[in-house]
């Protein structure tokens, strides 16, 4: 419990530290913490709930061709294909999930340098898109890295590479190319035109990637049941916070 709660405490910390310092001193702690975050959920061992799923899953694929990797169902492509070359490659698990953790944490501090207080974004995202979709959900998370860096790309009008994010993305997780109309929001005000092109991409995606799963993302994500038992934790480092801020209510106001 000691590690979580000092991943939050730092950004926590330096959201309310008056020292700012110069600008190489703050990209070196940007580094650090970065580096620290990619070794906790790049390096963890036997931590997540789908632990052993994604074992197992790493061991078929070893055993497999690149094509025969790819075509597996029980992944995104691209997911398969990375854990086929960390295999090939004679390394662990471990390496694989190093590699997501760097894309993730590369697109969660990509974005967080971009809101208006950076330490604050870290501190919020810590309680639950780092304990737990990044610890838990390798694949997830990649995706997320993914998707942190379009966003920001898209904040500079670069649409081809917001696209071309998103879709590596999806390469991770499909649930990601429901991002891709927004790419297509950016650029024009007219509102029929956005609705018309959200309308029809969405279709699109639905037809050719998601419907022949639809059962089986049904069955997995609404009809199963699922126990937290990290919840407790999560909850007090948000009812921290949340004691705080109505505790200092008028000054926040």
């Amino acid at each position: 419990m000691t590690v979580y709660w000092l991943i939050f405490l730092v950004p926590a910390l330096a959201t309310l530290s008056p020292f700012r310092g110069t600008l190489q001193l703050r990209r070196a702690s940007w580094l650090v913490v970065g580096f620290l975050l990619c070794y906790l959920i790049g390096l963890r061992h036997q931590i997540g709930g789908d632990w052993y799923a994604y074992l197992e899953n790493f061991g078929v694929i070893a055993g497999k061709s690149f094509m025969e990797a790819t075509a597996l169902d029980n992944g995104e492509a691209g997911f398969n294909a990375l854990s086929w070359l960390v295999a090939s490659a004679g390394l662990g698990i471990h390496t694989l999930n190093l590699v997501c953790a760097f894309i993730f944490v590369v697109g969660l501090v990509v974005f967080c340098r971009q809101q208006p207080l950076p330490w604050l974004a870290l501190a919020i995202a810590v309680p639950y898109l780092v304990t737990v979709v990044a610890i838990g959900y390798t694949r997830q998370a990649a995706a997320l890295g993914f998707l942190f860096m379009a966003i920001s790309s898209i904040r500079d009008s670069s649409q081809i590479r917001y696209a071309v994010l998103v879709l590596l993305a999806s390469l991770f997780h499909h649930s990601a190319l429901l991002w891709l109309p927004l790419g297509m929001l950016v650029g024009t005000k007219r509102i029929s035109v956005k609705v018309a092109a959200g309308f029809i991409v969405l279709t699109l995606l639905f037809v050719l990637m998601l419907m022949e799963r639809y059962d089986d993302l049904w069955h997995q994500y609404v009809e199963v049941g699922m126990v937290s038992e990290g919840g407790p934790i999560r909850v007090w480092m948000n009812a921290v916070a949340a004691i705080v801020l109505l505790v200092t209510r008028k000054h926040w106001r």
